[in-house]
């Protein structure tokens, strides 16, 4: 594969990336029973991961192609990315809500020590099925996200070069894609008819990042779409975000919580391809919301969790610790984050 692969800069993307922290952000913050913007938010962010890492990985690949890049050095060069990008604040996150937990009566200290571990680890998602506990520490919650991400990459970056190397058309190697997406979304029913359904494991929510790696790999395509496929994109993903900003919390019993996943995957994949043609995204509201998500996705969930437990919640509490939340990740992004980590390129 060549330069077909390549993605140019869509500040679109960006812009969808703060639309989906704003989801998880209002989720968190507003009463959780009434809608599904916490779920379809998340599931926006892995559908943007793989897009966003699979174009960097392919221009990487295409301006190296010339000279003797094996897969050894691509690979640490990836994960020396990686952990410099996200494991400064991770690391200050988990301190700070590990030490501040010992300040609460009321916590489990072998569980935040536990999760604290577990998160650093990038396994949290899987801290459920150990030690009798069901789930992470409270305030450490949010990081089973960026475990099943992280899991994810430990297999992909090794894939893509192969696949990069080897497959003559990007075509080729996106039907392939497809194939698996195929079989997970059919998975999904059927372990929910089971009822053994499990939320945190990473399969359950591959297929939204190889969907995410499939559109990278068909850019051009959906950048080309013209006529009565472009509308009906419009329409799908107009009809998608309405569904998103209005519908009501999925239903937890009957026969449609048995393919909650697959109506997430439709919604938030439908809603994304309209994004990367759509100027709704294209905004500095949404744009800046992006460039801060992933301090904002880190810092909020504590700030809201230990308010909860020392001061209660109210609409003054809730008000004070979005501007606290929103503050400290422009100020994480610009003057912490950025000392240890320079992007490869934009997307």
């Amino acid at each position: 594969m060549g330069s077909e692969t390549t993605v140019r800069w869509n500040p679109r993307v960006e812009g969808l990336r703060g639309f989906s922290i704003l989801l998880v952000f209002i989720f968190h913050l507003s009463n959780h029973g009434t809608h599904n913007w916490g779920a379809l938010g998340v599931g926006l962010f892995f559908i943007i991961s793989g897009y966003v890492i699979t174009a960097s990985m392919s221009r990487q690949l295409s301006l190296d192609s010339g000279r003797t890049f094996n897969i050894s050095k691509f690979l640490l060069g990836f994960y020396v990315r990686r952990a410099r990008r996200l494991l400064p604040l991770a690391c200050l996150v988990i301190s700070f809500s590990l030490a501040i937990s010992f300040f609460d009566s009321t916590s489990d200290k072998k569980q935040y020590i536990l999760s604290s571990i577990f998160c650093l680890l990038y396994v949290g998602n899987l801290f459920g099925f150990t030690f009798g506990y069901t789930d992470l520490a409270p305030a450490l919650g949010h990081f089973w996200s960026l475990a099943v991400e992280e899991q994810f990459y430990i297999l992909w970056p090794a894939i893509f070069y192969v696949a990069f190397k080897h497959f003559q058309k990007v075509t080729s190697m996106a039907k392939q894609l497809i194939l698996w997406i195929i079989l997970i979304q059919i998975s999904h029913p059927l372990i929910a008819f089971a009822g053994i359904t499990v939320w945190t494991l990473p399969s359950t929510y591959f297929d939204l990042l190889l969907l995410g790696c499939t559109l990278s790999l068909i850019n051009i395509r959906i950048q080309g779409l013209r006529g009565g496929k472009l509308t009906a994109i419009q329409i799908a993903g107009i009809s998608s975000l309405l569904f998103v900003l209005f519908g009501s919390k999925f239903s937890d019993s009957g026969i449609l919580d048995n393919f909650q996943y697959n109506l997430n995957f439709l919604l938030t994949g439908f809603l994304f391809v309209f994004g990367l043609r759509s100027d709704f995204f294209n905004n500095s509201v949404f744009r800046f919301f992006g460039k801060i998500s992933y301090s904002l996705y880190c810092i909020h969930w504590p700030l809201i969790t230990f308010c909860k437990v020392f001061l209660g919640w109210n609409y003054l509490l809730i008000f004070s610790v979005a501007v606290i939340s929103i503050v400290l990740s422009i100020f994480s992004h610009r003057y912490f984050e950025s000392k240890f980590y320079k992007p490869l390129s934009t997307i």
